[in-house]
Formats: structure tokens, sequence, C-alpha cells
């Protein structure tokens, strides 16, 4: 059974990102897992009689109850939906869980009330990506659900694309039915006839499904991109981070940042390698 993980801090945002979750699993026929991390405070970290965090966590349990409770009505139980509360580092924790699961995606919600972990949603995102190997799709705050139709991918043609990120990527395309646009940006401003090669073996990888390759000329990649998803109607942009990769550019400073936090559509991560 394919499951979105969602982590819940109770925020607007990470709400959001839950509903967005709820409707791409009616979409794909997923369940969800809402999990909630909490810190447990140093006084009982430091109290070794202390075994049952439950006493801390029971408001927690309480209010993803109600989630689930307002998602089965508002679906009327067409959407398998299970909440986990547990203590601990957020992402540490949260690779935990997604190392039992093993989720279909992550679905995380660009701002939250939890400065550890939503407040600086940049550098966050990237931590997210190095401490996670499963699909992760960062959901805009307010953005409310429209249907996946076209996907774009921003991939760096000078890494060689893994059999796995191709599945993943292949999964995506066919559970939700739509066009895939490759995106190159050529900071050139001529065609790399190296990346036209290497596009080519994408375009073979990625046989039968409908997909189209996109030179892109621009030496701002956050505007470059920003633009062809407006104006081509992309609905889920798909980055894929290794070293130096595209997704770190995009969050490296306050001005790209802000673009990503302010995207007008969700943003994937899809691991470039085999973890």
């Amino acid at each position: 059974m394919k499951t979105f993980i969602v982590p819940i801090d109770f925020s607007p945002a990470s709400i959001n990102a839950m509903d967005y979750a709820v409707n791409l699993a009616m979409l794909v026929d997923a369940e969800i897992c809402l999990v909630h991390i909490f810190s447990l405070p140093e006084r009982y970290l430091r109290v070794s009689s202390v075994s049952n965090p439950g006493l801390i966590s029971g408001d927690a349990e309480n209010r993803l109850y109600n989630l689930r409770r307002k998602i089965q009505k508002r679906t009327g139980n067409s959407v398998r939906i299970r909440s986990e509360v547990r203590p601990g580092k957020f992402f540490e924790t949260l690779r935990s869980v997604c190392e039992e699961i093993k989720p279909y995606a992550v679905l995380i919600g660009s701002q939250g009330k939890a400065k550890s972990v939503y407040q600086r949603f940049g550098s966050h995102s990237v931590s997210a990506i190095k401490y996670l190997s499963c699909p992760l799709i960062f959901v805009p705050n307010g953005k409310k659900f429209e249907p996946v139709k076209k996907m774009g991918l921003a991939f760096d043609f000078r890494e060689e694309p893994s059999e796995k990120m191709i599945e993943e990527l292949k999964t995506f395309a066919h559970d939700f039915k739509v066009q895939i646009h490759v995106l190159y940006i050529n900071h050139a401003d001529k065609q790399d006839l190296d990346a036209v090669f290497e596009s080519g073996a994408i375009m073979s990888m990625l046989s039968p499904l409908p997909h189209e390759y996109h030179f892109i000329t621009g030496k701002n990649t956050r505007k470059s991109i920003l633009s062809f998803c407006k104006s081509n109607g992309i609905d889920l942009l798909i980055v894929v981070p290794k070293r130096r990769n595209l997704f770190e550019k995009l969050v490296r400073n306050s001005h790209t940042r802000e673009f990503v936090l302010h995207s007008h559509i969700p943003v994937m991560s899809l691991q470039s390698q085999t973890a």
C-alpha cells in the first residue's frame, strides 16, 4: 500500500500539507500517516524513572485523532489514515519512521511554528534532503490542491541519473498520469552538445512515458525555472539533489530561499543515487 507521511506540528502550513496529501492519496489510492515529533524536556532526560513519554504526548494524540476524524468525514472514509506521536530530534526521528514505513513520499509544509524545523525553510529543506532518502514534496504555505497534469524535471545533466531516480520518476508519472517536461538551464546562451546527448539518454530511459525536452537560456536559474513553470502550466517541479546540487543553489541565498518558500507550485526532491 502506498503511504504518504506528513510531519505535523499543528501549524497552518503543516495542516495545509496534510490536506494536499489527502487529495494526492485519493488520486493514487494511498494511505496517510501523520507524524508528530516532540522533544522531551531536559528535566525528563535527567530523571531515569520517567519511562512514559505518553504523559506529555497525550495532547498531541488527541489533536491528531481530531484531524483524522475530520479527514474521514470529508472523504467519506475513502482515505485510510493513521497517526503516530514520537519523541526525539526531528530529522533523526523522521528518518527512523521513513525507514520503517518506506513511504511513497513525505510531504512537508513550507513553514511552521517550530523554529528548529520550519522557520528557515531553505536551509532545513536541504537538511531534510540530506537526512531522508525517500521522495520529498515541499508544499507552499496556502497552496490548495490542483490535479497534477504536468511535471517539470530540473536535472543537472553533468550527473548520471540512477536507476532508482528514473524508476521513481516513472512511478510518479504513471500514477499521476502526467506529462514530464525535462528542463535544461543553459547559462552559456547556446545549446551544450553534451547536454543534448545526455538528454537523449534520459528520454530513452523515460520512454514510453509522455515527455518533452526544453532548453532554457538564462543566467538566473531561479527566474528561468519560475518563468517556465508559470508560462507552461507546470503543477509540480522535480529537482534531483547531488553534491553541489540544483536545490542547494535554489535555497542558498535569501532571494532564492524566498522563491522556494513562496513558490506557487510544490517542489519534489528525488535522490540521484541509491541510498
